[in-house]
């Protein structure tokens, strides 16, 4: 696999995508909401309009006379959604960059050239690197100094497509298992919380624990009352799996359902119930431990998920096997890991 992902750099896997879909930095949250909603997106790069000063941490380059300060995410507009909703309609007309800044991934942005072997890309990628902007400057990486660099998005989502494509190359590492490559993480098993969690309160609990951005939602029993005690159960400890939580629950969705989802009385399972209902959920994708890796992969992409679920014959929650984790797979092979 290695031959492939050494002769292969990140312009060919970004030059039939379309051009990047950024906000300026004054764009209200109304504006940017609705642009997420109609191309489906979950994040958006926020520029600086020409002549303004850009200073936020994480600004990385220029794009023409514009200056990309940071990313806003669906997460940062649901947050700030939640923490206004007495006063929905002036939250709604907050500048988005004000949005700035909240969390981890609206601080930096990762840029990568055309020219940049796909091998070394996946470096950053297999540390948590979601996605990367690429400069497009025209035949053979070159423009004048007065022409306006366009960019396209390489994701996650991208290389292990990528990676599905040539998955004859990649070697024995696609028929060893999610256990036999040590991917289960048993002693990292994946954050969940009770279907009976106030919702908000899950999407704060997100929010502090920036290395999990997805929760498996396990069962819990009807009479169970929630207390602090509950707002950090893992899904080692044992729960039946019963959904997914992350920021791309909400993608698609408007004013109306998120400012529903986000009142005080809502419960993690009545949201997942009203975005079945409503068309928004993406399917809840399970393996199982003994899965083949190429399984797994193609199980993602497919569902058009980040993440696929590890529960045992019984549907417990087990664990969970991420993009970074197959990225990181493939670019250091199985080797790396020890057979348990």
């Amino acid at each position: 696999m290695a031959g492939v992902l050494e002769t292969t750099y990140i312009g060919d896997l970004v030059a039939n995508k379309r051009f990047l879909i950024f906000a300026p930095k004054d764009a209200t949250v109304e504006k940017v909401l609705k642009i997420m909603a109609e191309n489906e997106i979950t994040a958006i790069p926020v520029a600086s309009s020409p002549g303004q000063r850009a200073s936020m941490e994480g600004t990385t380059f220029f794009q023409g006379s514009s200056h990309y300060i940071g990313i806003v995410s669906m997460l940062d507009v649901v947050l700030h959604i939640g923490d206004n909703l007495d006063d929905c309609e002036n939250a709604l007309q907050t500048p988005v960059s004000d949005l700035i800044g909240q969390t981890i991934e609206s601080r930096a942005l990762w840029t990568a050239g055309p020219r940049v072997k796909l091998i070394d890309g996946m470096e950053c990628m297999s540390k948590g690197v979601h996605r990367f902007l690429v400069p497009i400057h025209g035949p053979n990486d070159e423009r004048s100094p007065h022409e306006t660099t366009q960019f396209r998005l390489l994701t996650q989502t991208d290389v292990v497509s990528f990676l599905l494509e040539h998955i004859d190359e990649m070697g024995p590492c696609v028929s060893r298992t999610i256990t036999d490559l040590g991917l289960l993480h048993p002693n990292m098993a994946a954050l969940s919380v009770p279907s009976n969690m106030i919702l908000s309160s899950a999407l704060r609990l997100m929010h502090r624990k920036p290395a999990f951005s997805s929760f498996g939602v396990v069962e819990a029993s009807p009479e169970e009352e929630m207390d602090s005690s509950q707002s950090q159960q893992f899904g080692v400890s044992g729960g039946k799996l019963a959904g997914s939580l992350s920021a791309n629950c909400f993608r698609g969705m408007g004013v109306e359902e998120i400012s529903w989802s986000l009142r005080p009385e809502i419960t993690v399972a009545e949201f997942l119930k009203m975005s079945a209902e409503k068309g928004f959920s993406r399917p809840l994708v399970t393996v199982r431990p003994m899965t083949p890796l190429g399984t797994a992969m193609a199980e993602a992409i497919t569902n058009k998920v980040h993440r696929v679920w590890v529960t045992d014959e019984d549907g417990w929650l087990l664990g969970v096997v991420s993009l970074t984790d197959i990225i990181s797979v493939a670019r250091r092979g199985p080797t790396s890991f020890v057979h348990r």
